[in-house]
C-alpha cells in the first residue's frame, strides 16, 4: 500500500487500482483515502496536467465541473473527490429503482449548466459522453433514487478557444459514439460540437441508449466496417436529410465524397425504414423535448442553438 502527498500537504493512501495503462500495466487511476474521505488519484500526461490547472483557475468557483481539489506536481497526479457512479452505468446497468423523469431532467440540467460554465469561460469540452458525467445518489424511504450531485469531468482533450493544438486540427478526438459529424473527420472542436454531443446525451438519458451505443465493435471490425463510418451513417439516418451546405463546407474532397456516400446511404435506409428518423421515434420524448433535441442534433453546425438558448428552452419547466 503506497501513499502520495499532495501539494496541499494532505497524505493519500492508495486502496484500489481502477485503471491500468496498457503500455506498462501500471495503474494511472486509483482509489485512495485521506482521513475519513475517499478520493480518486489520476495520473495524466503533462499537457493534460497543465490544462487542468488552467481550467481550475478559470472556473475555481464551479460546483458542476470535476475540478481537482489537490495535485502532485512531481508525478502529475490530479486528486478528485470520489463519486459513486458515472451516468453510463447509472442509466444502462443500474438495478431498481429506476430514474424518474424529474431525476433525469435534473441530471441534464446540471450537465447543461456545467457546459454553460465552460463555454462562458471560453472552453470547449470536446469529449461529452455519459462516461464523463459523474453522479452521486441515494435512496429515499420509498426506495426511490434521489440524485444528490452531478458533475462533468475529464478535460483531457478540452480546448481553450483561440489556443493552437495540432491534435484538434488533424485527428478526430473524443469517443466515436458521441462525436458530432464534423468531429468524426477531425475538424477542430467548437461549442457547437459540444451542443451536438449534449443532444446525444439527452437522447441517451431520456431512454434512447439502444439507438446510440455500439454493443459489438469487434463485429464491425470482423465485417471490415469502420466505426466512424457506421456512426455517421446512423446519425445521418436519424437526423437527416443532410444539408448540402454542410457537405459543401468540408474542405477535404475525400471527406466530401465519403459524406455524400453516407448521406445517400442514410436516405436509402430512412426510405426503407422511416421509423429511423428522429421525427418518428422522437415523438416518445414529447413535443418540447423533440424540438430541443432536433435543434441540438442539427447536421448543420451553424444552426444549432447556443448553450444559453438550450437552457432557456421551455422543456425545463414543463411537467412530466
Amino acid at each position: 500500500m503506497s501513499t502520495l502527498t499532495g501539494r496541499s500537504g494532505r497524505v493519500y493512501t492508495e486502496k484500489q487500482g481502477i485503471h491500468k495503462r496498457t503500455s506498462d500495466g501500471n495503474y494511472t487511476i486509483t482509489k485512495a483515502t485521506s482521513e475519513n474521505d475517499t478520493y480518486v488519484l489520476k495520473q495524466v500526461p503533462w499537457q493534460v496536467y497543465e490544462r487542468s490547472q488552467r481550467i481550475a483557475t478559470d472556473l475555481a468557483e464551479s460546483r458542476r465541473l470535476r475540478l481537482h481539489v489537490d495535485c502532485n506536481d512531481e508525478h502529475k497526479i490530479l486528486v478528485h473527490p470520489y463519486m459513486r457512479e458515472n451516468l453510463l452505468t447509472l442509466v444502462t446497468r443500474s438495478v431498481q429503482p429506476e430514474l424518474d423523469f424529474h431525476s433525469r431532467r435534473k441530471i441534464l440540467r446540471e450537465v447543461g449548466e456545467a457546459i454553460r460554465e465552460l463555454h462562458h469561460s471560453g472552453w470547449v469540452h470536446n469529449d461529452l459522453k455519459p462516461d464523463n458525467i459523474l453522479v452521486n445518489w441515494t435512496n429515499d424511504d420509498r426506495n426511490h433514487k434521489i440524485i444528490t450531485d452531478v458533475i462533468l469531468g475529464d478535460f483531457d482533450i478540452s480546448l481553450k478557444q483561440g489556443d493552437a493544438d495540432p491534435r484538434h486540427e488533424q485527428y478526430a478526438v473524443g469517443n466515436v459514439m458521441w462525436r458530432s459529424p464534423e468531429g468524426q473527420i477531425g475538424r477542430r472542436g467548437t461549442t457547437m460540437s459540444d451542443v451536438y454531443s449534449f443532444g446525444l446525451v439527452f437522447i441517451f438519458v431520456l431512454g434512447g441508449a439502444d439507438l446510440l451505443i455500439i454493443d459489438d465493435a469487434q463485429e464491425l471490425a470482423r465485417l471490415d466496417i469502420i466505426p466512424e463510418q457506421y456512426i455517421v451513417n446512423r446519425h445521418f439516418a436519424y437526423f437527416g436529410p443532410v444539408p448540402q451546405s454542410f457537405i459543401d463546407g468540408l474542405a477535404d474532397e475525400t471527406w466530401r465524397q465519403r459524406f455524400r456516400q453516407s448521406a445517400d446511404a442514410a436516405e436509402r435506409m430512412a426510405a426503407e425504414r422511416p421509423e429511423m428518423r428522429l421525427s418518428y421515434w422522437g415523438q416518445d420524448l414529447g413535443p418540447e423535448a423533440l424540438q430541443l433535441v432536433a435543434a441540438m442534433t442539427s447536421l448543420e453546425p451553424a444552426t444549432r442553438p447556443s448553450i444559453d438558448e438550450i437552457m432557456a428552452h421551455e422543456w425545463w419547466t414543463i411537467d412530466d
